[in-house]
């Protein structure tokens, strides 16, 4: 009996002791795993921080972004700012720098843009004044006191002589012109209505006193500001197509500006005009010479004997004259 109660007693002992043995155990494996996945968390936690404060991201987006959206991102991403302040210190002072260069080589621009302008102006100052000294040497090398008056030469370079002195009278069109060349200028006229369907072609541009010179001058100019030009650009352009006040030989009346009803006019004026002493002032490939761009209305009178030589050799009056010259001194 004794035996048995012992052995009952034993075997009550082992099984509490498995028992015992598998809480641990269970104990244990629980443990294990919490702690496995607070590791997990933990390293996944610290990756996202690491992204979000990459030092590769931040450069990307301040390279790729404007500046002001690097400026946004930096000042509203608070989380970026407190995952760390040395990453977004540098970051700040990226696009601080990236900012102040942009605004520095837009002052450049403006800056060598200025400078142009101031030198073009500077040397259309030195051209005048250069022009102005050299007034008289120019004119003397150009004409003579043989010259007629119907070969005064008036162009960028020769100004309208001081002595010059004109009667105007009054042509279609309500224009006036020297009266020397008021009868070759009609006859003319009512030829060339064989070039223009049967109408007579119209005076649009005869005399001009200096006022009215100034006025086109001013008005072309600014013509070309508004389309875009600096002062200096507008100024350049302008002389290739008005001549300046004081060197127009419309301010002669020896010159005029024609139209006709149909551009075929113009044809028969480059073909005919020499016959009645006219000359095609500045046809496009005297350009370089002339200095002025072509213009198919506009004739200046000569003479016939000179509007004829220049006709059948190709000449401007510039060139004719300079022959003449060098024939004189011959």
């Amino acid at each position: 009996m004794e035996y048995k109660n012992q052995r009952h007693k034993h075997k009550r002992t082992r099984k509490h002791t498995y028992l015992f043995i598998s809480s641990i155990f269970l104990v244990s494996v629980l443990l294990c795993g919490s702690l496995f996945l607070w590791n997990i968390r933990k390293e996944t936690g610290a990756k996202d921080v690491q992204s979000k404060t990459s030092p590769n991201l931040l450069e990307s987006q301040i390279q790729n972004e404007p500046a002001p959206q690097s400026k946004d991102l930096i000042g509203n991403d608070t989380q970026q700012n407190s995952a760390d302040p040395l990453q977004y210190a540098d970051a700040k002072k990226a696009a601080a720098n990236l900012e102040q260069t942009n605004k520095a080589e837009a002052d450049i621009k403006k800056l060598d843009k200025e400078k142009i302008d101031k030198e073009k102006l500077d040397k259309e100052k030195l051209d005048k004044e250069k022009l102005d000294k050299e007034k008289a040497k120019i004119q003397e090398a150009h004409t003579d006191q043989d010259t007629p008056w119907n070969l005064i030469l008036v162009n960028k370079d020769n100004p309208i002589p001081e002595n010059n002195e004109r009667k105007l009278v009054d042509v279609n069109g309500n224009q006036q012109v020297d009266e020397r060349i008021y009868e070759p200028l009609m006859d003319m006229l009512e030829a060339a209505r064989e070039g223009n369907g049967g109408e007579l072609p119209i005076v649009v541009s005869g005399y001009r006193t200096q006022e009215k010179q100034q006025s086109l001058f001013d008005e072309k100019i600014n013509q070309f500001k508004n389309d875009g030009y600096s002062e200096a650009e507008a100024l350049e352009q302008t002389k290739k197509w008005v001549a300046v006040p004081g060197y127009s030989e419309h301010q002669v009346g020896l010159a005029v500006d024609i139209n006709g009803a149909i551009y075929d006019v113009y044809l028969w004026l480059q073909e005919n005009s020499y016959k009645y002493g006219f000359i095609f002032r500045y046809p496009g490939d005297k350009t370089d010479i002339t200095g002025t761009e072509q213009e198919v209305w506009h004739y200046r009178y000569v003479g016939k004997e000179a509007a004829a030589e220049m006709y059948q050799q190709g000449l401007c009056l510039e060139e004719y004259l300079e022959k003449r010259q060098s024939k004189n001194l011959s």
